[in-house]
């Protein structure tokens, strides 16, 4: 068994919103295979499950000053991320949530139903 308090860490509201990220980006998801088939799901969640590797080495590298291709995208990262103060990063977080939720209602409402 696990004996870490998840809540020790997270606030609850940051537990809160992390499952409903992940309750939206199933749907979203969903709304993809719908639109686009299962081969258009595919070439987004592919890159969707490689995009916190490829991520977090190349932050890593970019914060060791090496001068390789995956540093000078950390180094880009970096630079983004302190363009926005966090409170601005959360509100265009919140804006691309409910474009992406809205437009998944959409798909989910064209869709045809087959039985």
């Amino acid at each position: 068994t696990c004996e870490l308090d998840i809540l020790a860490m997270v606030p609850w509201w940051g537990l809160a919103l992390g499952v409903l990220g992940v309750v939206v980006a199933e749907f979203l998801l969903g709304a993809m295979g719908l639109r686009f088939g299962q081969k258009g799901l595919m070439a987004v969640w592919l890159p969707l499950c490689l995009a916190p590797s490829l991520l977090g080495n190349s932050v890593s590298a970019a914060r060791k000053g090496g001068t390789s291709l995956l540093a000078g995208l950390g180094r880009g990262i970096l630079w983004l991320v302190q363009c926005l103060s966090p409170t601005a990063w959360t509100a265009l977080g919140a804006v691309v949530l409910l474009v992406l939720l809205a437009w998944s209602l959409h798909c989910y409402c064209r869709a045809e139903a087959k039985l």
